[in-house]
């Protein structure tokens, strides 16, 4: 089973790498206990005006599970995240916003 989880960004560089490093932790710890057998974590860049795809591309580039979408200008919370859906692979998909609202520890309860 692979889970996706969904990471709709709108100018988040400050707090992305703290993001990636927590998520990718928490997925990493699910599948260590063999509850997935796979992940991806897909980041949807919508316009930023910031460094945030600059960042998430260097997260692509060096770890496979990450896939890093990017809008050419700001379409909105809700495009970004359909975006996102309509690439996910995955049985299941979670998703999350990318300034840490929501712990992304919670995905291990799921």
């Amino acid at each position: 089973m692979q889970l996706d989880i969904v990471i709709p960004c709108f100018n988040e560089e400050e707090v992305l790498r703290s993001t990636h490093s927590r998520v990718r932790s928490v997925l990493e710890e699910v599948k260590k206990k063999k509850l997935i057998d796979d992940f991806n974590i897909i980041y949807v860049d919508d316009g930023s005006t910031d460094g945030t795809f600059e960042i998430l591309d260097e997260f692509s580039q060096k770890e496979k599970f990450v896939k890093a979408l990017s809008f050419t200008k700001n379409f909105g919370h809700q495009a970004a995240v359909w975006a996102g859906l309509e690439y996910a692979k995955g049985e299941h998909i979670g998703i999350m916003d990318g300034d840490l609202q929501d712990p992304p520890e919670i995905f291990a309860e799921f």
